[in-house]
C-alpha cells in the first residue's frame, strides 16, 4: 500500500502527482485505442463488431474503452488545469512571504 501512495505522488496531490495521473490516463487511453478497442463500442447500437467473442466480452471491452475515453476527455484537462491553479498559487504564496527589502540604509552608514 504505500509503494502505492508512493507512486500516485502521495496522499496530497501536488502538481507533480497530478501531472502524474494526467499521463497515466493518457498513456492508458492511447493503449486502448492502439489495441484497437474502439471498436467494440459498437454494443452502445446492439451490434457486435467481433462475432468471435462472446456478447459479455465485447461488452467490457467497449465498457474498458468507455471509461478510458470518457477520463480522457474529462479528467485529463481538469488534472491539468488543476496542476496550473497549484502551480501558480504556490508561487504567488512563495513571492508573498518573501520579506521586502528595506531601501533604509543601516544605522552606521552615511
Amino acid at each position: 500500500m504505500n509503494r502505492l501512495v508512493s507512486a500516485w505522488g502521495g496522499l496530497t496531490p501536488p502538481v507533480r502527482g497530478l501531472i502524474k495521473r494526467a499521463a497515466v490516463l493518457v498513456g492508458l487511453y492511447a493503449i486502448a485505442g492502439l489495441a484497437g478497442l474502439r471498436q467494440y463500442t459498437t454494443f452502445l447500437s446492439g451490434t457486435s463488431a467481433d462475432t468471435t467473442l462472446q456478447p459479455d466480452t465485447v461488452m467490457r471491452l467497449g465498457l474498458l474503452y468507455l471509461l478510458l475515453y470518457f477520463s480522457f476527455i474529462l479528467l485529463v484537462p481538469i488534472l491539468l488545469i488543476a496542476a496550473a491553479l497549484l502551480a501558480g498559487n504556490t508561487a504567488w504564496q512563495a513571492r508573498r512571504s518573501k520579506p521586502a527589502r528595506s531601501a533604509a540604509r543601516p544605522a552606521g552608514e552615511v
